[in-house]
């Protein structure tokens, strides 16, 4: 999350080494974009807001978990295990 910024983006001296080192099968102004998108999506302030509002929502992680053991019948998947193993 320490790539390169706006002003070296701009600058005449450091614009012609990114361009060279982030090329690829794509130019250097898409490989970048797509970072600062992943960047923002991942590790940026809507990313945070996204983890909070997600955890506060729909509650913790362990009520999602117990909200899972208490729907899932695991009848039919015990019965797969005991016959694959000959039981």
């Amino acid at each position: 999350m320490t790539g390169p910024g706006c002003a070296d983006w701009a600058s005449g001296e450091v614009r012609p080494y990114l361009e060279k080192y982030f090329a690829a099968a794509a130019p250097a102004a898409e490989r970048l974009a797509l970072l600062n998108l992943a960047g923002e999506l991942l590790a940026g302030d809507y990313a945070g807001y996204q983890g909070v509002l997600a955890l506060h929502a729909e509650g913790s992680l362990e009520a999602e978990k117990l909200v899972l053991y208490r729907s899932y019948d695991p009848k039919p998947a015990v019965a797969l295990a005991r016959r694959l193993a000959g039981l």
